[in-house]
């Protein structure tokens, strides 16, 4: 980000940044939020009226992705942004899928760049995913599949659906893996 340096973080892969003008990433993340759809994988059989918060704690505000073709056995980035909307105080990973279908998986990455619990409602963050294409990934259209869960148990974090039903992951783009 424009404006922005890279502040010391203690050797645990963390990066942090103090950013020259709150406004400019206020409206970056507002742009980013206004420029994304959310779905959800198919068997839910509802659409998403609003962004998903995820365990009624972290509100994923948008995504964006700048390379939208791709190639079996690259490696690609994208970010999705958050906001906290209640205190949270167990560590989470985001996990990113690329898959075709919701199902089939040809690309995975679990990661999440923050320590949950030092998070106050209100805070935002950015996440970037780095994801390879497996070598063997068919030419196609697939989704980047994204949820949050608990590594210390493996629970999955829910979000409420206006049905009453939950679903415990969204789809946060698209991409196409080319020849």
């Amino acid at each position: 980000m424009q404006n922005s340096v890279s502040l010391p973080v203690p050797t645990d892969d963390f990066l942090a940044f103090r950013v020259a003008n709150f406004e400019e990433v206020s409206d970056w993340f507002t742009m980013v939020a206004n420029q994304t759809t959310f779905t959800l994988p198919p068997e839910f059989g509802v659409e998403l009226a609003a962004a998903p918060v995820f365990g009624e704690s972290l509100r994923l505000l948008g995504s964006q992705i700048d390379q939208p073709t791709i190639r079996a056995g690259e490696t690609f980035t994208f970010l999705t942004t958050w906001e906290t909307t209640a205190v949270f105080p167990h560590p989470l990973v985001a996990f990113v899928h690329l898959t075709p279908d919701g199902a089939a998986i040809f690309g995975q990455q679990d990661w999440l760049d923050v320590r949950v619990s030092t998070l106050q409602i209100g805070d935002r963050f950015v996440q970037q995913h780095t994801l390879t294409v497996q070598p063997d990934a068919p030419v196609g259209e697939y989704h980047l599949q994204l949820g949050l869960y608990r590594p210390d148990t493996g629970e999955r974090l829910l979000i409420g659906l206006d049905n009453g039903q939950t679903a415990d992951r969204v789809w946060v783009g698209d991409v196409r893996i080319g020849e």
